[in-house]
């Protein structure tokens, strides 16, 4: 498919981009857009509160590691519908 470029022509190519700057991102600004996409996740997260226990979480993904559960969705979703997960209940701590 298409036309095929002769080796003199891919060389003038090359030497009319040499020097010139890429047109990619650059580092910097790489780096800015991780910073504001890691201060959206924080800002995103909710508290979780254990009823059984009382104990005070950060986010549910905190919540599901201490107590071992398979996934964080699984307690917002027990919040949601007022369901146990081995017996365990949770609410947000903003409410």
């Amino acid at each position: 498919m298409g036309r095929q470029r002769s080796p003199e022509t891919k060389a003038k190519i090359s030497a009319t981009k040499r020097g010139k700057p890429n047109p990619h991102i650059s580092v910097l600004a790489r780096l800015k857009g991780d910073e504001n996409m890691r201060k959206a996740s924080l800002a995103r997260r909710r508290a979780i509160v254990c009823m059984n226990g009382g104990l005070r979480f950060v986010s549910a993904v905190e919540a599901a590691s201490h107590y071992g559960l398979p996934r964080y969705r699984n307690i917002h979703s027990a919040i949601y519908y007022g369901y146990a997960i081995r017996g365990l209940h949770f609410r947000y701590g903003d409410r």
